[in-house]
């Protein structure tokens, strides 16, 4: 095994964004770098540099994504089921609606 590299000033940057954007975690570079590198940091150096190179924020951005493509689907499921109904309301007699509806609500 080659000599470790304890100097941070080295940490190849554009490969730990490419582990980052893989989705590696902090504890998977740190050891990709030891073996593949031969560079040995700490985890506080590592966090420093990301946070110098703009990586930090990678999971919370995938994270708020996350959650906007959930809402996003959700209201559209939600608007397509208020615009069913209303479509079954305004195809169904009032008086057949009306039976429909009691029936239901006796049901309950």
């Amino acid at each position: 095994m080659a000599p470790v590299n304890r100097c941070p000033k080295i940490i190849p940057g554009a490969t730990v964004s490419k582990m980052v954007q893989d989705g590696l975690t902090s504890e998977e570079i740190l050891r990709s770098l030891e073996e593949n590198h031969s560079i040995k940091v700490s985890q506080r150096t590592l966090t420093r540099q990301k946070e110098d190179w703009g990586l930090t924020h990678n999971a919370t951005q995938q994270a708020n994504h996350l959650e906007e493509t959930i809402q996003k689907y959700f209201e559209k499921g939600l608007n397509q089921a208020i615009q069913t109904f209303d479509n079954i309301w305004l195809a169904t007699p009032s008086s057949n609606l009306s039976k429909t509806i009691s029936a239901q609500a006796l049901d309950l």
